[in-house]
């Protein structure tokens, strides 16, 4: 599909007619995703000038033109009906984006494969399931932020249920001394309270929680005269 925004400034110039032989030539390219924006319209004098921007978007056909094909295209357009007129191009390729890959097949292959539920997608990034229930089986349209967010969140090299089997390993392994540290972007405080009060019994000892403010929390585990939780 082509676009033309802004067809309304090229009144100053042409025909009616001739827009619309503009607009029907520039929508017979074939295999494209285009967009030209009519930025301006010079006039001074015997002058006259046209700035435009010819925007190449991603297509299914993964067939796209490089700067100076599409740059030819326009002025190929325009240029039956130029006369004493002239045209400046600006062109902005297609470029591609990793993003673009993102759709409700590949997410629940990639929840799939990491063992994640919609629940842990909606702890981890505070969307409720609703949400992220008609993204991931397609009854709602993804926005490119909202694709993005998938992406980088499915694709990261450390998910957060391996973050939690280390830290139950970690705590397995504790004694009365033992300092482990906790990325707080992964676990917060009430995940892991319960299991910290339940090793404080099993070592008789108490247990110091750091500051969930920070990107790292550390937990203490020390004796004290009197065997009681500071929790």
């Amino acid at each position: 599909m082509c676009t033309i925004i802004n067809v309304e400034k090229l009144s100053r110039l042409f025909t009616d007619q001739e827009i619309l032989e503009i607009v029907k030539a520039f929508n017979t390219w074939p295999s494209s995703n285009l967009e030209l924006k009519i930025l301006r319209i010079n006039i001074s004098g015997a002058h006259k000038r046209i700035e435009a921007l010819i925007t190449e978007n991603f297509n299914e056909n993964d067939h796209y033109f490089d700067r100076s094909t599409l740059e030819l295209k326009v002025v190929e357009i325009f240029k039956p009906f130029l006369a004493n007129k002239f045209i400046n191009v600006e062109v902005q390729p297609y470029r591609s984006n990793v993003v673009e890959i993102v759709n409700p097949s590949w997410i629940e292959d990639r929840m799939s494969k990491k063992s994640l539920r919609i629940k842990d997608l909606a702890f981890d990034t505070g969307i409720d399931k609703t949400n992220l229930s008609g993204w991931i089986n397609g009854s709602r349209a993804m926005s490119q932020p909202v694709k993005a967010m998938f992406y980088y969140y499915l694709t990261r090299p450390t998910e957060r249920k391996e973050i939690i089997v280390d830290f139950m390993n970690c705590l397995n392994k504790a004694k009365v001394g033992t300092v482990i540290p906790v990325p707080t972007f992964h676990l917060s405080e009430i995940d892991i309270r319960h299991y910290l009060i339940k090793k404080a019994i099993e070592l008789n000892c108490q247990v110091s929680i750091g500051d969930f403010s920070k990107a790292v929390a550390e937990i203490k585990f020390y004796q004290k005269e009197f065997h009681t939780l500071d929790c």
